[in-house]
């Protein structure tokens, strides 16, 4: 199984690579943008290593990125939804049309109650 070692360390290597270069920039992407990466380099690693066993295999990476995309989709719209509804609170709050008992950001400290 040295395929699976290969391509296991190619991944961690690429993965670490990419936190580093994505790091701290001005430009830092933000999620989903770095879900989506980090999950297409693994994707992509684990299809070669499908292919290194067998070709026929590399039908596995193709049904992980299927997968692994439809299941990103739901967490985009997570992310727009989570976008559009904060615009909106926020455009009521500033029309004086909702008041918040709840800050913004909620911070772990409000959570546990230690912040009110």
């Amino acid at each position: 199984m040295i395929e699976l070692l290969i391509c296991t360390l190619g991944c961690a290597i690429s993965l670490a690579t990419e936190h580093l270069v994505l790091w701290d920039n001005p430009w830092r992407l933000r999620p989903p943008i770095t879900y989506m990466i980090g999950m297409l380099t693994i994707i992509a690693w684990f299809s070669l290593f499908c292919w290194l066993v067998s070709p026929i295999y590399l039908f596995f990476g193709v049904a992980l990125l299927l997968l692994s995309g439809g299941a990103g989709l739901v967490v985009i719209l997570g992310y727009w939804l989570r976008r559009v509804f904060s615009a909106k609170d926020q455009a009521a709050f500033t029309a004086g049309q909702l008041s918040r008992s709840v800050p913004s950001p909620i911070t772990q400290e409000w959570i546990d109650g230690s912040d009110r």
